[in-house]
């Protein structure tokens, strides 16, 4: 069996995955838009949400690896205990 705080580490590193390719299909249909649109604009709004997700994602496997028994070096202290389900 799975414990609990394993679990809870995979489905963030899942959740933050499947927003990033919701961006990314985002991204990816505002290149179909006809010329008229500002793609631009919407482009570097998906941008920077596709980069703050991808910190996001990374925060969440780091805290499956500390989960697991290993260490990361940027995680806080209350991050590095609820990866180990200490929170």
């Amino acid at each position: 069996m799975v414990p609990d705080h394993q679990r809870t580490n995979y489905e963030r590193t899942a959740e933050c995955l499947d927003d990033l390719r919701a961006l990314m299909f985002a991204s990816d249909e505002l290149a179909r838009l006809p010329a008229e649109y500002e793609r631009q604009k919407y482009a570097a709004t998906l941008m920077t949400l596709a980069l703050e997700k991808l910190d996001e994602v990374e925060r969440a496997h780091a805290m499956e690896w500390v989960g697991l028994g290993g260490k990361y070096p940027t995680l806080t202290d209350d991050e590095m205990a609820q990866a180990k389900g200490a929170a």
